[in-house]
Formats: structure tokens, C-alpha cells, sequence
């Protein structure tokens, strides 16, 4: 019977790094699997309410399971296993008690996965993830998060979407550094991104994904064009921290704080080599 479960929670890029850290549980000799049960639709999110791992790598290598209604009583279920002691979470320190049954929390911050798992997600990557989109080579990839950012006072004071300011150093940085490269624009929100940074770069000097896929970028190709970049500039999601993991860049921007809220600063997930920028964020509390 297995006796770890960790929770998945969230879209794809929270899922990765969930996944991450059960990874690293199981070299630890745990017996562990993925609880798909608190994954639903929530109103004002973007993530699909579904295991979407699985369409980005061959195999998770772990079992999964899932208590159909169980979501409906989330809350009382966290509360009972830490009353209970059983419950970890990012909170919890990097080798803290693993052998806690129940895992719940996002596990972005690299303390929480090992090598050996990075590299396990390196290899499982599927092979159309490792070409970028049609027409795309040489290229800088910069995302830009809107949408659900700016939708919910909990986001905005929290989260925050980035503003003009940490795309000025990044693109600076390029000109400087790389100035052979395209500059590929990918973002959930391109009204918002085309308006931010329409000030900063000349028109013909960016490309935005969907303008070049005509219109019809899934979330795939999204994926594909940021794993593929030579250069990735992040926003503060999960979505373009995971391509700057298991992607093939090598030079990767991050902003700094990650986050506008410092109760989140155990959540950022950026990797020591990897270029910090200092953050602005464009949506005030």
C-alpha cells in the first residue's frame, strides 16, 4: 500500500514541480504517488483541472491515484493531517520530515527536488518538445504573464504581474550580449504584452508567437517555443520556470523578487545560474 501521497495541484507548471519533489521522495526509498484528487476547474484560473504532465513527458514513473470527490473537503483533509502530524509542505525545511503521509504544498523552490529527479524530467521529455515551432530558430524567448495575474486581488497583491521594467534590462541584456537573435514574444495575454512593449522595442524587432502560428497557438506550441529558445527570459510563472529546467537555453532570466508578496519568497524556483533581474510589477495592490 503506498504510504506517501503527494497532491497535485495547479496547471502544468505546478504539476512539474509537484511532481519534482515526489521524485526525489522515491530516491529516498519512499514508497510514493501522485494524488491527482484536489486537481479541478477553479473559476478565474487558468489551469484545466486535469493531470496534464502526461502530455509533456513519456512517463512519470510514479502510480497515480485519486478519491473522486475528495476536492469537496480539501480543506478539512489538510487541517486533519497537520493536527495529526502528518502533513508537509513548503514550509517545511528542505530535509525536513519527509515521512510525513501527505504532501501538499507547490515545491517550486529548488531545495525541494534533487539533481537526479531534474535530470530524470530531463530525459522523459517528449520528443516534440524538443523542436520549437515551425519558422522559429536562433531566438531569444521572452513570456509574458497576464491574464489571471491581475484577475483576483489575492494575485495582484501577491503575485503580480511583472511590469515594463524587468523587459527593459532583459531586452538591454540581449542587444548587448546576443544581438544576432530574434526576440519571440510568448505570452497568455498578448494585448497586455503588446501594450507594455510596444514603448521598448521597435515593431519590426519583435515577434509574437501568435502572429506567427496565424492566430491558432495552442499551449503546446507555447511550451515548445520556450523549451527551444537560446535565450529564456521568464515572467514569475511556473510555466516558463519549467522550460528554463528542462529546456535548452543557455542563458536564463528571472526576476527578482519572483514575487511581489515576501510570505511567497520560499516559492521562487530559480536556479542558481541562472541571470536575476530586478523586478517591477505592473499592477499596484
Amino acid at each position: 500500500m503506498t504510504t506517501t501521497r503527494v497532491f497535485l495541484r495547479g496547471g502544468l507548471g505546478n504539476q512539474f514541480f509537484e511532481w519534482l519533489h515526489a521524485l526525489t521522495l522515491a530516491e529516498s526509498g519512499a514508497d510514493v504517488a501522485l494524488d491527482t484528487s484536489f486537481l479541478r476547474k477553479v473559476p478565474g484560473n487558468q489551469a484545466i483541472g486535469a493531470l496534464e504532465l502526461a502530455k509533456v513527458f513519456t512517463d512519470l514513473r510514479l502510480p497515480t491515484r485519486r478519491t473522486e470527490g475528495l476536492w469537496r473537503v480539501e480543506r478539512v483533509v489538510v487541517r486533519a493531517a497537520r493536527l495529526l502530524g502528518q502533513l508537509h509542505n513548503d514550509a517545511t525545511p528542505a530535509h525536513g520530515d519527509w515521512r510525513a503521509r501527505y504532501h501538499y504544498g507547490y515545491y517550486q523552490h529548488p531545495r525541494h527536488h534533487s539533481e537526479r529527479a531534474l535530470r530524470q524530467a530531463r530525459e522523459l521529455l517528449r520528443p516534440t518538445f524538443r523542436a520549437a515551432p515551425p519558422g522559429l530558430s536562433r531566438y531569444a524567448a521572452l513570456h509574458v504573464r497576464g491574464g489571471d495575474y491581475a484577475a483576483s486581488r489575492y494575485n495582484r497583491e501577491q503575485i503580480g504581474p511583472l511590469g515594463a521594467g524587468y523587459y527593459r534590462g532583459v531586452l538591454q541584456a540581449l542587444e548587448r550580449n546576443w544581438p544576432e537573435l530574434q526576440w519571440l514574444v510568448i505570452s497568455d495575454d498578448y494585448a497586455h504584452a503588446r501594450a507594455m512593449l510596444s514603448p521598448l522595442v521597435a515593431p519590426d524587432r519583435c515577434l509574437f508567437l501568435d502572429t506567427h502560428l496565424g492566430g491558432r497557438e495552442t499551449a503546446d506550441q507555447a511550451l515548445q517555443a520556450l523549451i527551444n529558445a537560446d535565450v529564456l527570459a521568464c515572467a514569475n510563472s511556473s510555466f516558463s520556470a519549467l522550460a528554463g529546467y528542462v529546456g535548452r537555453a543557455h542563458t536564463v532570466f528571472a526576476p527578482t523578487p519572483w514575487f511581489r508578496g515576501l510570505a511567497l519568497t520560499s516559492t521562487d524556483p530559480s536556479l542558481p545560474l541562472w541571470h536575476r533581474l530586478d523586478a517591477d510589477f505592473a499592477i499596484e495592490p
